[in-house]
């Protein structure tokens, strides 16, 4: 696989946001801010045009798309500015696999936490209890609260799908 200079920036970039959200449980707008500005710019030079139209369409569809997961406080504001940085370096297209990939690894990693604090099979109860009242027609549906739930490091789960992707994909 042959890496070029956004690669090396993407690389660096998603270790650096993967180890503060881990050691920090934030992304800092110091880190963010900057890529998306060099990304832009970088891909209008690289690529013309259609590089800067490219990723804009990744910076924007990376901010909007978990835009209501923030507004109800289900990630944070530094998750979205990640993948609008991602999306920013790479592209919408890249971005979406992205996406795929860091929340299946986000998933595997809060099923790794409740098995390590034997809560899986009590939230696994409390998931099937909310859809089975979604679906049930006349039944008051069950929100399984944030009362004792878990937080899941989503940017180090996005930088650890993001790296599978760019290894992995083409």
């Amino acid at each position: 696989m042959r890496l070029y200079f956004p690669e090396y920036i993407l690389i660096l970039f998603l270790i650096t946001a993967g180890y503060m959200d881990l050691a920090h449980a934030r992304i800092p707008n110091l880190l963010t801010f900057p890529v998306i500005i060099t990304a832009l710019a970088l891909n209008y030079y690289l690529q013309g045009i259609n590089g800067l139209v490219n990723s804009m369409a990744g910076f924007f569809i990376g901010a909007v798309v978990f835009l209501p997961f923030f507004i109800k406080k289900g990630i944070g504001g530094g998750d979205i500015k990640l993948f609008a940085a991602i999306g920013a370096l790479k592209g919408y297209s890249f971005l979406l696999h992205s996406i795929v990939y860091s929340s299946l690894t986000a998933a595997l990693i809060t099923i790794f936490i409740l098995i390590k604090r034997r809560k899986l099979v009590s939230s696994l109860r409390k998931v099937f209890r909310f859809f089975y009242s979604l679906l049930s027609p006349g039944m008051k549906v069950e929100y399984p609260g944030k009362k004792g739930s878990i937080a899941v490091p989503y940017g180090f789960a996005i930088a650890v799908g993001t790296l599978i992707v760019l290894v992995t994909i083409k």
